[in-house]
């Protein structure tokens, strides 16, 4: 029994331990490759990247060539690397089973570093794994770019409790922290609003006593340093926060039971987290009142306010209708839970002399996370109805690749079905249904009001030229006797399609002889025989530059948020549009000025070090 117990003692057993358990949990998604309901998202979005690398753009192909992913999320050029290799749906696997498999590890070299125990810092591995956020999110959620960023964000806590030590900020740990601090921005936007709480709850409880004022420049200079690094993604991020989701705050309704109970309606189900991180709370609150002399270890505090407070955070959302939705809070309330476990494992393991009041104690910590998660999870993945989706999905997609042309837009009334049309298209685009679309809100709005009336939708569809529509199978005969004609069944919709001749660019008493789609360009030529306005089946948006005949012209959007130009005189014209995001430029400079301050600053500090050194010999 002591030589088993000697293993957990040894850093390089329970590296193995972790390495083997994350392995055998993440491994058979490889049979369910599409797993987890965002999953079709991440995969569109970095099939997409890498077939435009090194950078995205404007393209047409992606839910009506949104701008709001110029610069995708760092997890998504980690894809990339895979699918150079592999096809996107094994190369997106991969890549997400290395991500599961280093974040316990990390955890556990975090704790170590603070000298936690050994056994201790392996409970805080288990707790992550098994956790709902981290075991459930695999399998049911999908959750890619917010597993990346956690890791991301661990790796900035290891850099940051040594960088504040540091003597000069132009050495080794401030601009590793500074580096990294910025990666972290470019894996999830939430990382801004992150790690500023981090460090300042760091500052606040001090817990290795440090001297606060130099704790404070330095980490003011790590923050700065980092957002300039990323400015290029920063500015890019605020530009779309105040031309798209500001429009659309408003979205989501809550089932306030569901943040700790689970129920049939996958839709609140998928929230389902509350509880095990609230057994958590009061478990601790228990046996710090008990041993409250001693439960005056600062780094404990700093690690239970950061719990608690990303709990509180998480638990807002349903209370409230607001976007975004809790996972942005839920994702790092993953990794403080399991840090937190870690410390209290070893709390209890430094105060509590019975050797089976120590085992007791510690197995109900980890079983408050795992067991709850686990029975969430299997209940969620049993009343999931997303699991038959890529499959049936890519039927209904084969079908489309050999009729639909180049710009041609497909209607559907389930965002989820757009996930996975935009894996497996080849050409074509999707205007989808979706209540929180950054994207278009307009259009988004028209389908849903006209979504239950197929003879408005009909007309519809007449004027912006789109032949083809998915939905529900129940709705099938409606929109039958609405003149539309069944294309293609799944299990799970059907193509209804009109007979119609499709439009990309189109207007009254106007010719269209050609158009030309290039990356954040489009070359249009035509010829109207009166003064008159000519639509475009791009969403607009104000960094897009238009030219008439060579001379600047203004884009206006119209009722569905498409771009529009005025035709002021009769005949022939080429018409050129290009998108040219001034954010994308600003910040791009930012991040220029950023690499080249830290090129000279260790410069300096090298020809200082150098001068020191050679003064004193």
């Amino acid at each position: 029994m002591s030589k088993i117990l000697f293993l957990f003692e040894n850093d390089k057993y329970n590296l193995i331990i972790i390495t083997l358990i994350s392995l055998s949990i993440s491994i058979p998604i490889f049979f369910f490759q599409s797993v987890g309901y965002d999953t079709g998202f991440h995969m569109s979005k970095s099939k997409h990247l890498f077939e435009n690398l090194p950078y995205v753009g404007w393209t047409f192909k992606s839910s009506f060539g949104t701008v709001s992913n110029l610069y995708p999320p760092l997890s998504y050029y980690f894809v990339s690397i895979f699918q150079y290799i592999f096809k996107i749906e094994i190369a997106y696997t991969i890549a997400r089973i290395i991500i599961f498999c280093i974040t316990p590890i990390a955890i556990y070299y975090l704790l170590r570093s603070w000298s936690i125990s050994h056994k201790s810092a392996l409970i805080g591995a288990l707790t992550l794994l098994g956790g709902w956020m981290y075991f459930g999110d695999l399998y049911v959620s999908g959750y890619f770019t917010q597993d990346f960023s956690i890791m991301m964000i661990l790796a900035f806590i290891l850099l940051y409790s040594k960088s504040i030590m540091s003597d000069h900020f132009f050495s080794f740990w401030p601009i590793a922290s500074a580096v990294i601090f910025a990666l972290a921005v470019l894996s999830h936007y939430y990382v801004i609003f992150v790690i500023p709480i981090i460090v300042s709850l760091y500052i606040l409880i001090n817990p290795f006593g440090n001297q606060k004022k130099q704790s404070i420049i330095r980490t003011l200079q790590i923050l700065v340093l980092g957002t300039g690094l990323s400015g290029f993604f920063i500015l890019n991020l605020i530009n779309n926060i105040l031309n798209h989701t500001l429009k659309n705050i408003y979205c989501c309704t809550f089932d306030r039971t569901s943040f700790f109970l689970p129920n049939f309606n996958f839709y609140e189900t998928r929230y389902f987290f509350g509880l095990p991180f609230f057994e958590l709370v009061f478990f601790s609150l228990i046996v710090f009142i008990i041993y409250r002399r001693k439960s005056q270890n600062k780094l404990i505090q700093v690690v239970g306010l950061l719990f608690v407070s990303f709990f509180i955070l998480a638990l807002l959302p349903f209370q409230v209708e607001l976007i975004p939705s809790p996972d942005r809070e839920i994702a790092p309330l993953a990794i403080f839970a399991a840090l937190f476990c870690g410390l209290l494992s070893n709390f209890i393991y430094e105060n509590i002399g019975s050797k089976k009041g120590q085992l007791a104690l510690v197995f109900s910590v980890i079983a408050i996370t795992i067991v709850s998660a686990s029975i969430g999870t299997v209940y969620m993945i049993i009343h999931s109805p997303f699991l038959s989706y890529p499959i049936e999905d890519k039927k209904t997609v084969d079908y489309l690749n050999e009729k639909m042309y180049a710009g041609e837009v497909i209607i559907m009334v389930s965002p989820f079905d757009a996930m996975w049309f935009n894996v497996y298209s080849d050409h074509f685009q999707s205007g989808i249904l979706e209540k929180e679309s950054v994207v278009n809100n307009n259009l988004s709005q028209e389908i849903i009001q006209l979504s239950s009336n197929p003879s408005k939708m009909k007309n519809f569809m007449q004027e912006i030229g789109s032949r083809y529509i998915i939905i529900p199978n129940d709705l099938v005969s409606k929109y039958e006797d609405a003149g539309f004609t069944r294309g293609f069944s799944t299990e799970i919709s059907s193509i209804m399609q009109l007979n119609l001749q499709p439009k990309f660019v189109y207007g009254k008493d106007t010719t269209i002889f050609n158009y030309n789609i290039q990356k954040d360009k489009m070359t249009i030529n035509l010829k109207n025989y009166k003064e008159s306005n000519v639509t475009i089946n791009q969403s607009f948006d104000p960094d897009w530059q238009s030219t008439i005949d060579g001379k600047q012209s203004k884009l206006y959007d119209n009722q569905f948020g498409f771009m529009t130009l005025k035709l002021d005189s009769v005949g022939k014209h080429t018409i050129n549009l290009e998108f040219k995001p001034k954010s994308v430029f600003i910040g791009s400079l930012v991040s220029l000025m950023s690499v080249l301050i830290i090129g000279c600053g260790i410069l300096i500090h090298k020809t200082k070090a150098n001068h020191i050194d050679y003064t004193n010999d």
